[in-house]
Parts: C-alpha cells; sequence; structure tokens
C-alpha cells in the first residue's frame, strides 16, 4: 500500500523523520477508525517516539490526545486520563489555548463517565471559558450542551435549560 511504500521511502532518504511521524500518524488514525485498536497504538507510538526525539512538543502533545481519545473510546479512562494530562501540560507549556480547550473539554467528558460529576463540570467550564476567550463558536456550543447534559444528569434542570438554551443561541 502507499504508506508502506512511504515508510519505505523516507527511512531511505533520511533526515525526513518529521514527514515519517506524520505517516505513522496517518496510519494510526486510519487503523483507529478501523477499530484497530493494537495498531493504531502502535503507529501512534511509533510517531510519538520520533517526534519526542526532535523535540516537536506540539505533535507530541497532538499524539498523546490522539492516543487518549483511543482509550476512552475503548473505556480505559485512567488511561485515557494520563494521555490527556500529558497533552494537556504540553498545550499550556507552548500556549496553545484552542489545544488547552479541547483537552479540558476531553478530560470533562472522561471524569463525567467515571462520575466524578464536579471535577467534570470544573473541566467542561474552563473549555468554555478559553473558548470564549479565543471565539470558538462551535467550542462554545459544545461545552453548553455538555454543561446542560451534565446538569441533567445530576437533576439540576434550572442549569440544564440555560446551558442548552446558551448552545442554542450559538
Amino acid at each position: 500500500n502507499l504508506y508502506n511504500e512511504s515508510i519505505k521511502l523516507f527511512k531511505e532518504a533520511g533526515g525526513l523523520e518529521l514527514e515519517l511521524a506524520k505517516v505513522y500518524n496517518n496510519l494510526a488514525y486510519i487503523y483507529s477508525q478501523r477499530g484497530a485498536i493494537d495498531e493504531a497504538i502502535e503507529y501512534y507510538q511509533n510517531s510519538l517516539n520520533i517526534v519526542e526525539q526532535k523535540r516537536d512538543i506540539y505533535s507530541t502533545a497532538f499524539i498523546y490526545f490522539n492516543v487518549g481519545g483511543i482509550y476512552f473510546n475503548i473505556g480505559d479512562l485512567d488511561k485515557a486520563v494520563e494521555c490527556l494530562e500529558k497533552s494537556l501540560a504540553m498545550q499550556q507549556k507552548i500556549g496553545n489555548i484552542a489545544g488547552i480547550a479541547t483537552s479540558y473539554n476531553t478530560l470533562g467528558a472522561i471524569y463525567g463517565q467515571k462520575g466524578d460529576i464536579n471535577l467534570a463540570i470544573d473541566y467542561y467550564l474552563k473549555s468554555l471559558k478559553l473558548n470564549e476567550k479565543i471565539g470558538n463558536s462551535l467550542a462554545i456550543a459544545m461545552a453548553h450542551g455538555n454543561l446542560a447534559e451534565i446538569s441533567t444528569k445530576i437533576g439540576d434542570l434550572e442549569k440544564a435549560i440555560f446551558y442548552q438554551k446558551e448552545s442554542l443561541k450559538i
């Protein structure tokens, strides 16, 4: 296949490690979409090895986020948190506000699923605040929707209605 041919060519050419990392990352994404979790994690790890060696913090954070998403989707919430917290720390280090907000939102979802409602709300509110700061309308609407859902879960229907209405305004 073309990806395997690309891997071979990038390895032979040398000096194109970050491009090779992108190929591994793309393969990982494809495998994750196909439900081949072990293969996806293996390719993400290959990509991660390269970007960490090259000290590419942005790509490293992105990969940890993706791996955290895989663990979240398969229900391994502790590993998901571990990966997301690594990604978050790197996003904070480089000042990537959108990445920080996305990490907060995902951590909110994870903690909501774990049953730690207060922590979930805290992360959703942090995500909302940052997305408002950068004007990310879609993420603002999603954060309001997440807050509405979790408010419903705990029986606070007034807040749920408020957040849902806020979501619909956007």
